[in-house]
């Protein structure tokens, strides 16, 4: 199933994908599925959250996705981890086994 259409891609019943972003300036913009993937982390702290960290026209752009599913959540990240630096675009669309 695709990663932009998989169930557990929520959090309390809302999709997580797209992201919305947070700009240096701290707007927040929903940039779609643009951008190239540097980096996806977990919080440490709130174990729901994750991080993903994108840039676009030289821009670097942060995004929390919080997840009701933390093992689901961690797969996420392990996933995307095999993705960086390639766009967001193609993310959307990865298999991500139920």
């Amino acid at each position: 199933m695709k990663l932009k259409d998989h169930p557990l891609m929520r959090y309390r019943g809302v999709p997580n994908w797209p992201p919305t972003y947070l700009t240096q300036d701290y707007r927040q913009e929903l940039l779609d599925e643009f951008g190239i993937l540097r980096d996806v982390t977990m919080d440490a702290k709130v174990p729901s959250r994750c991080f993903l960290t994108v840039e676009m026209n030289g821009l670097g752009y942060v995004s929390a996705l919080h997840f009701d599913n933390f093992a689901f959540r961690s797969r996420f990240v392990d996933v995307l981890n095999g993705h960086l630096n390639k766009p967001v675009k193609t993310l959307g669309d990865l298999e991500i086994p139920d």
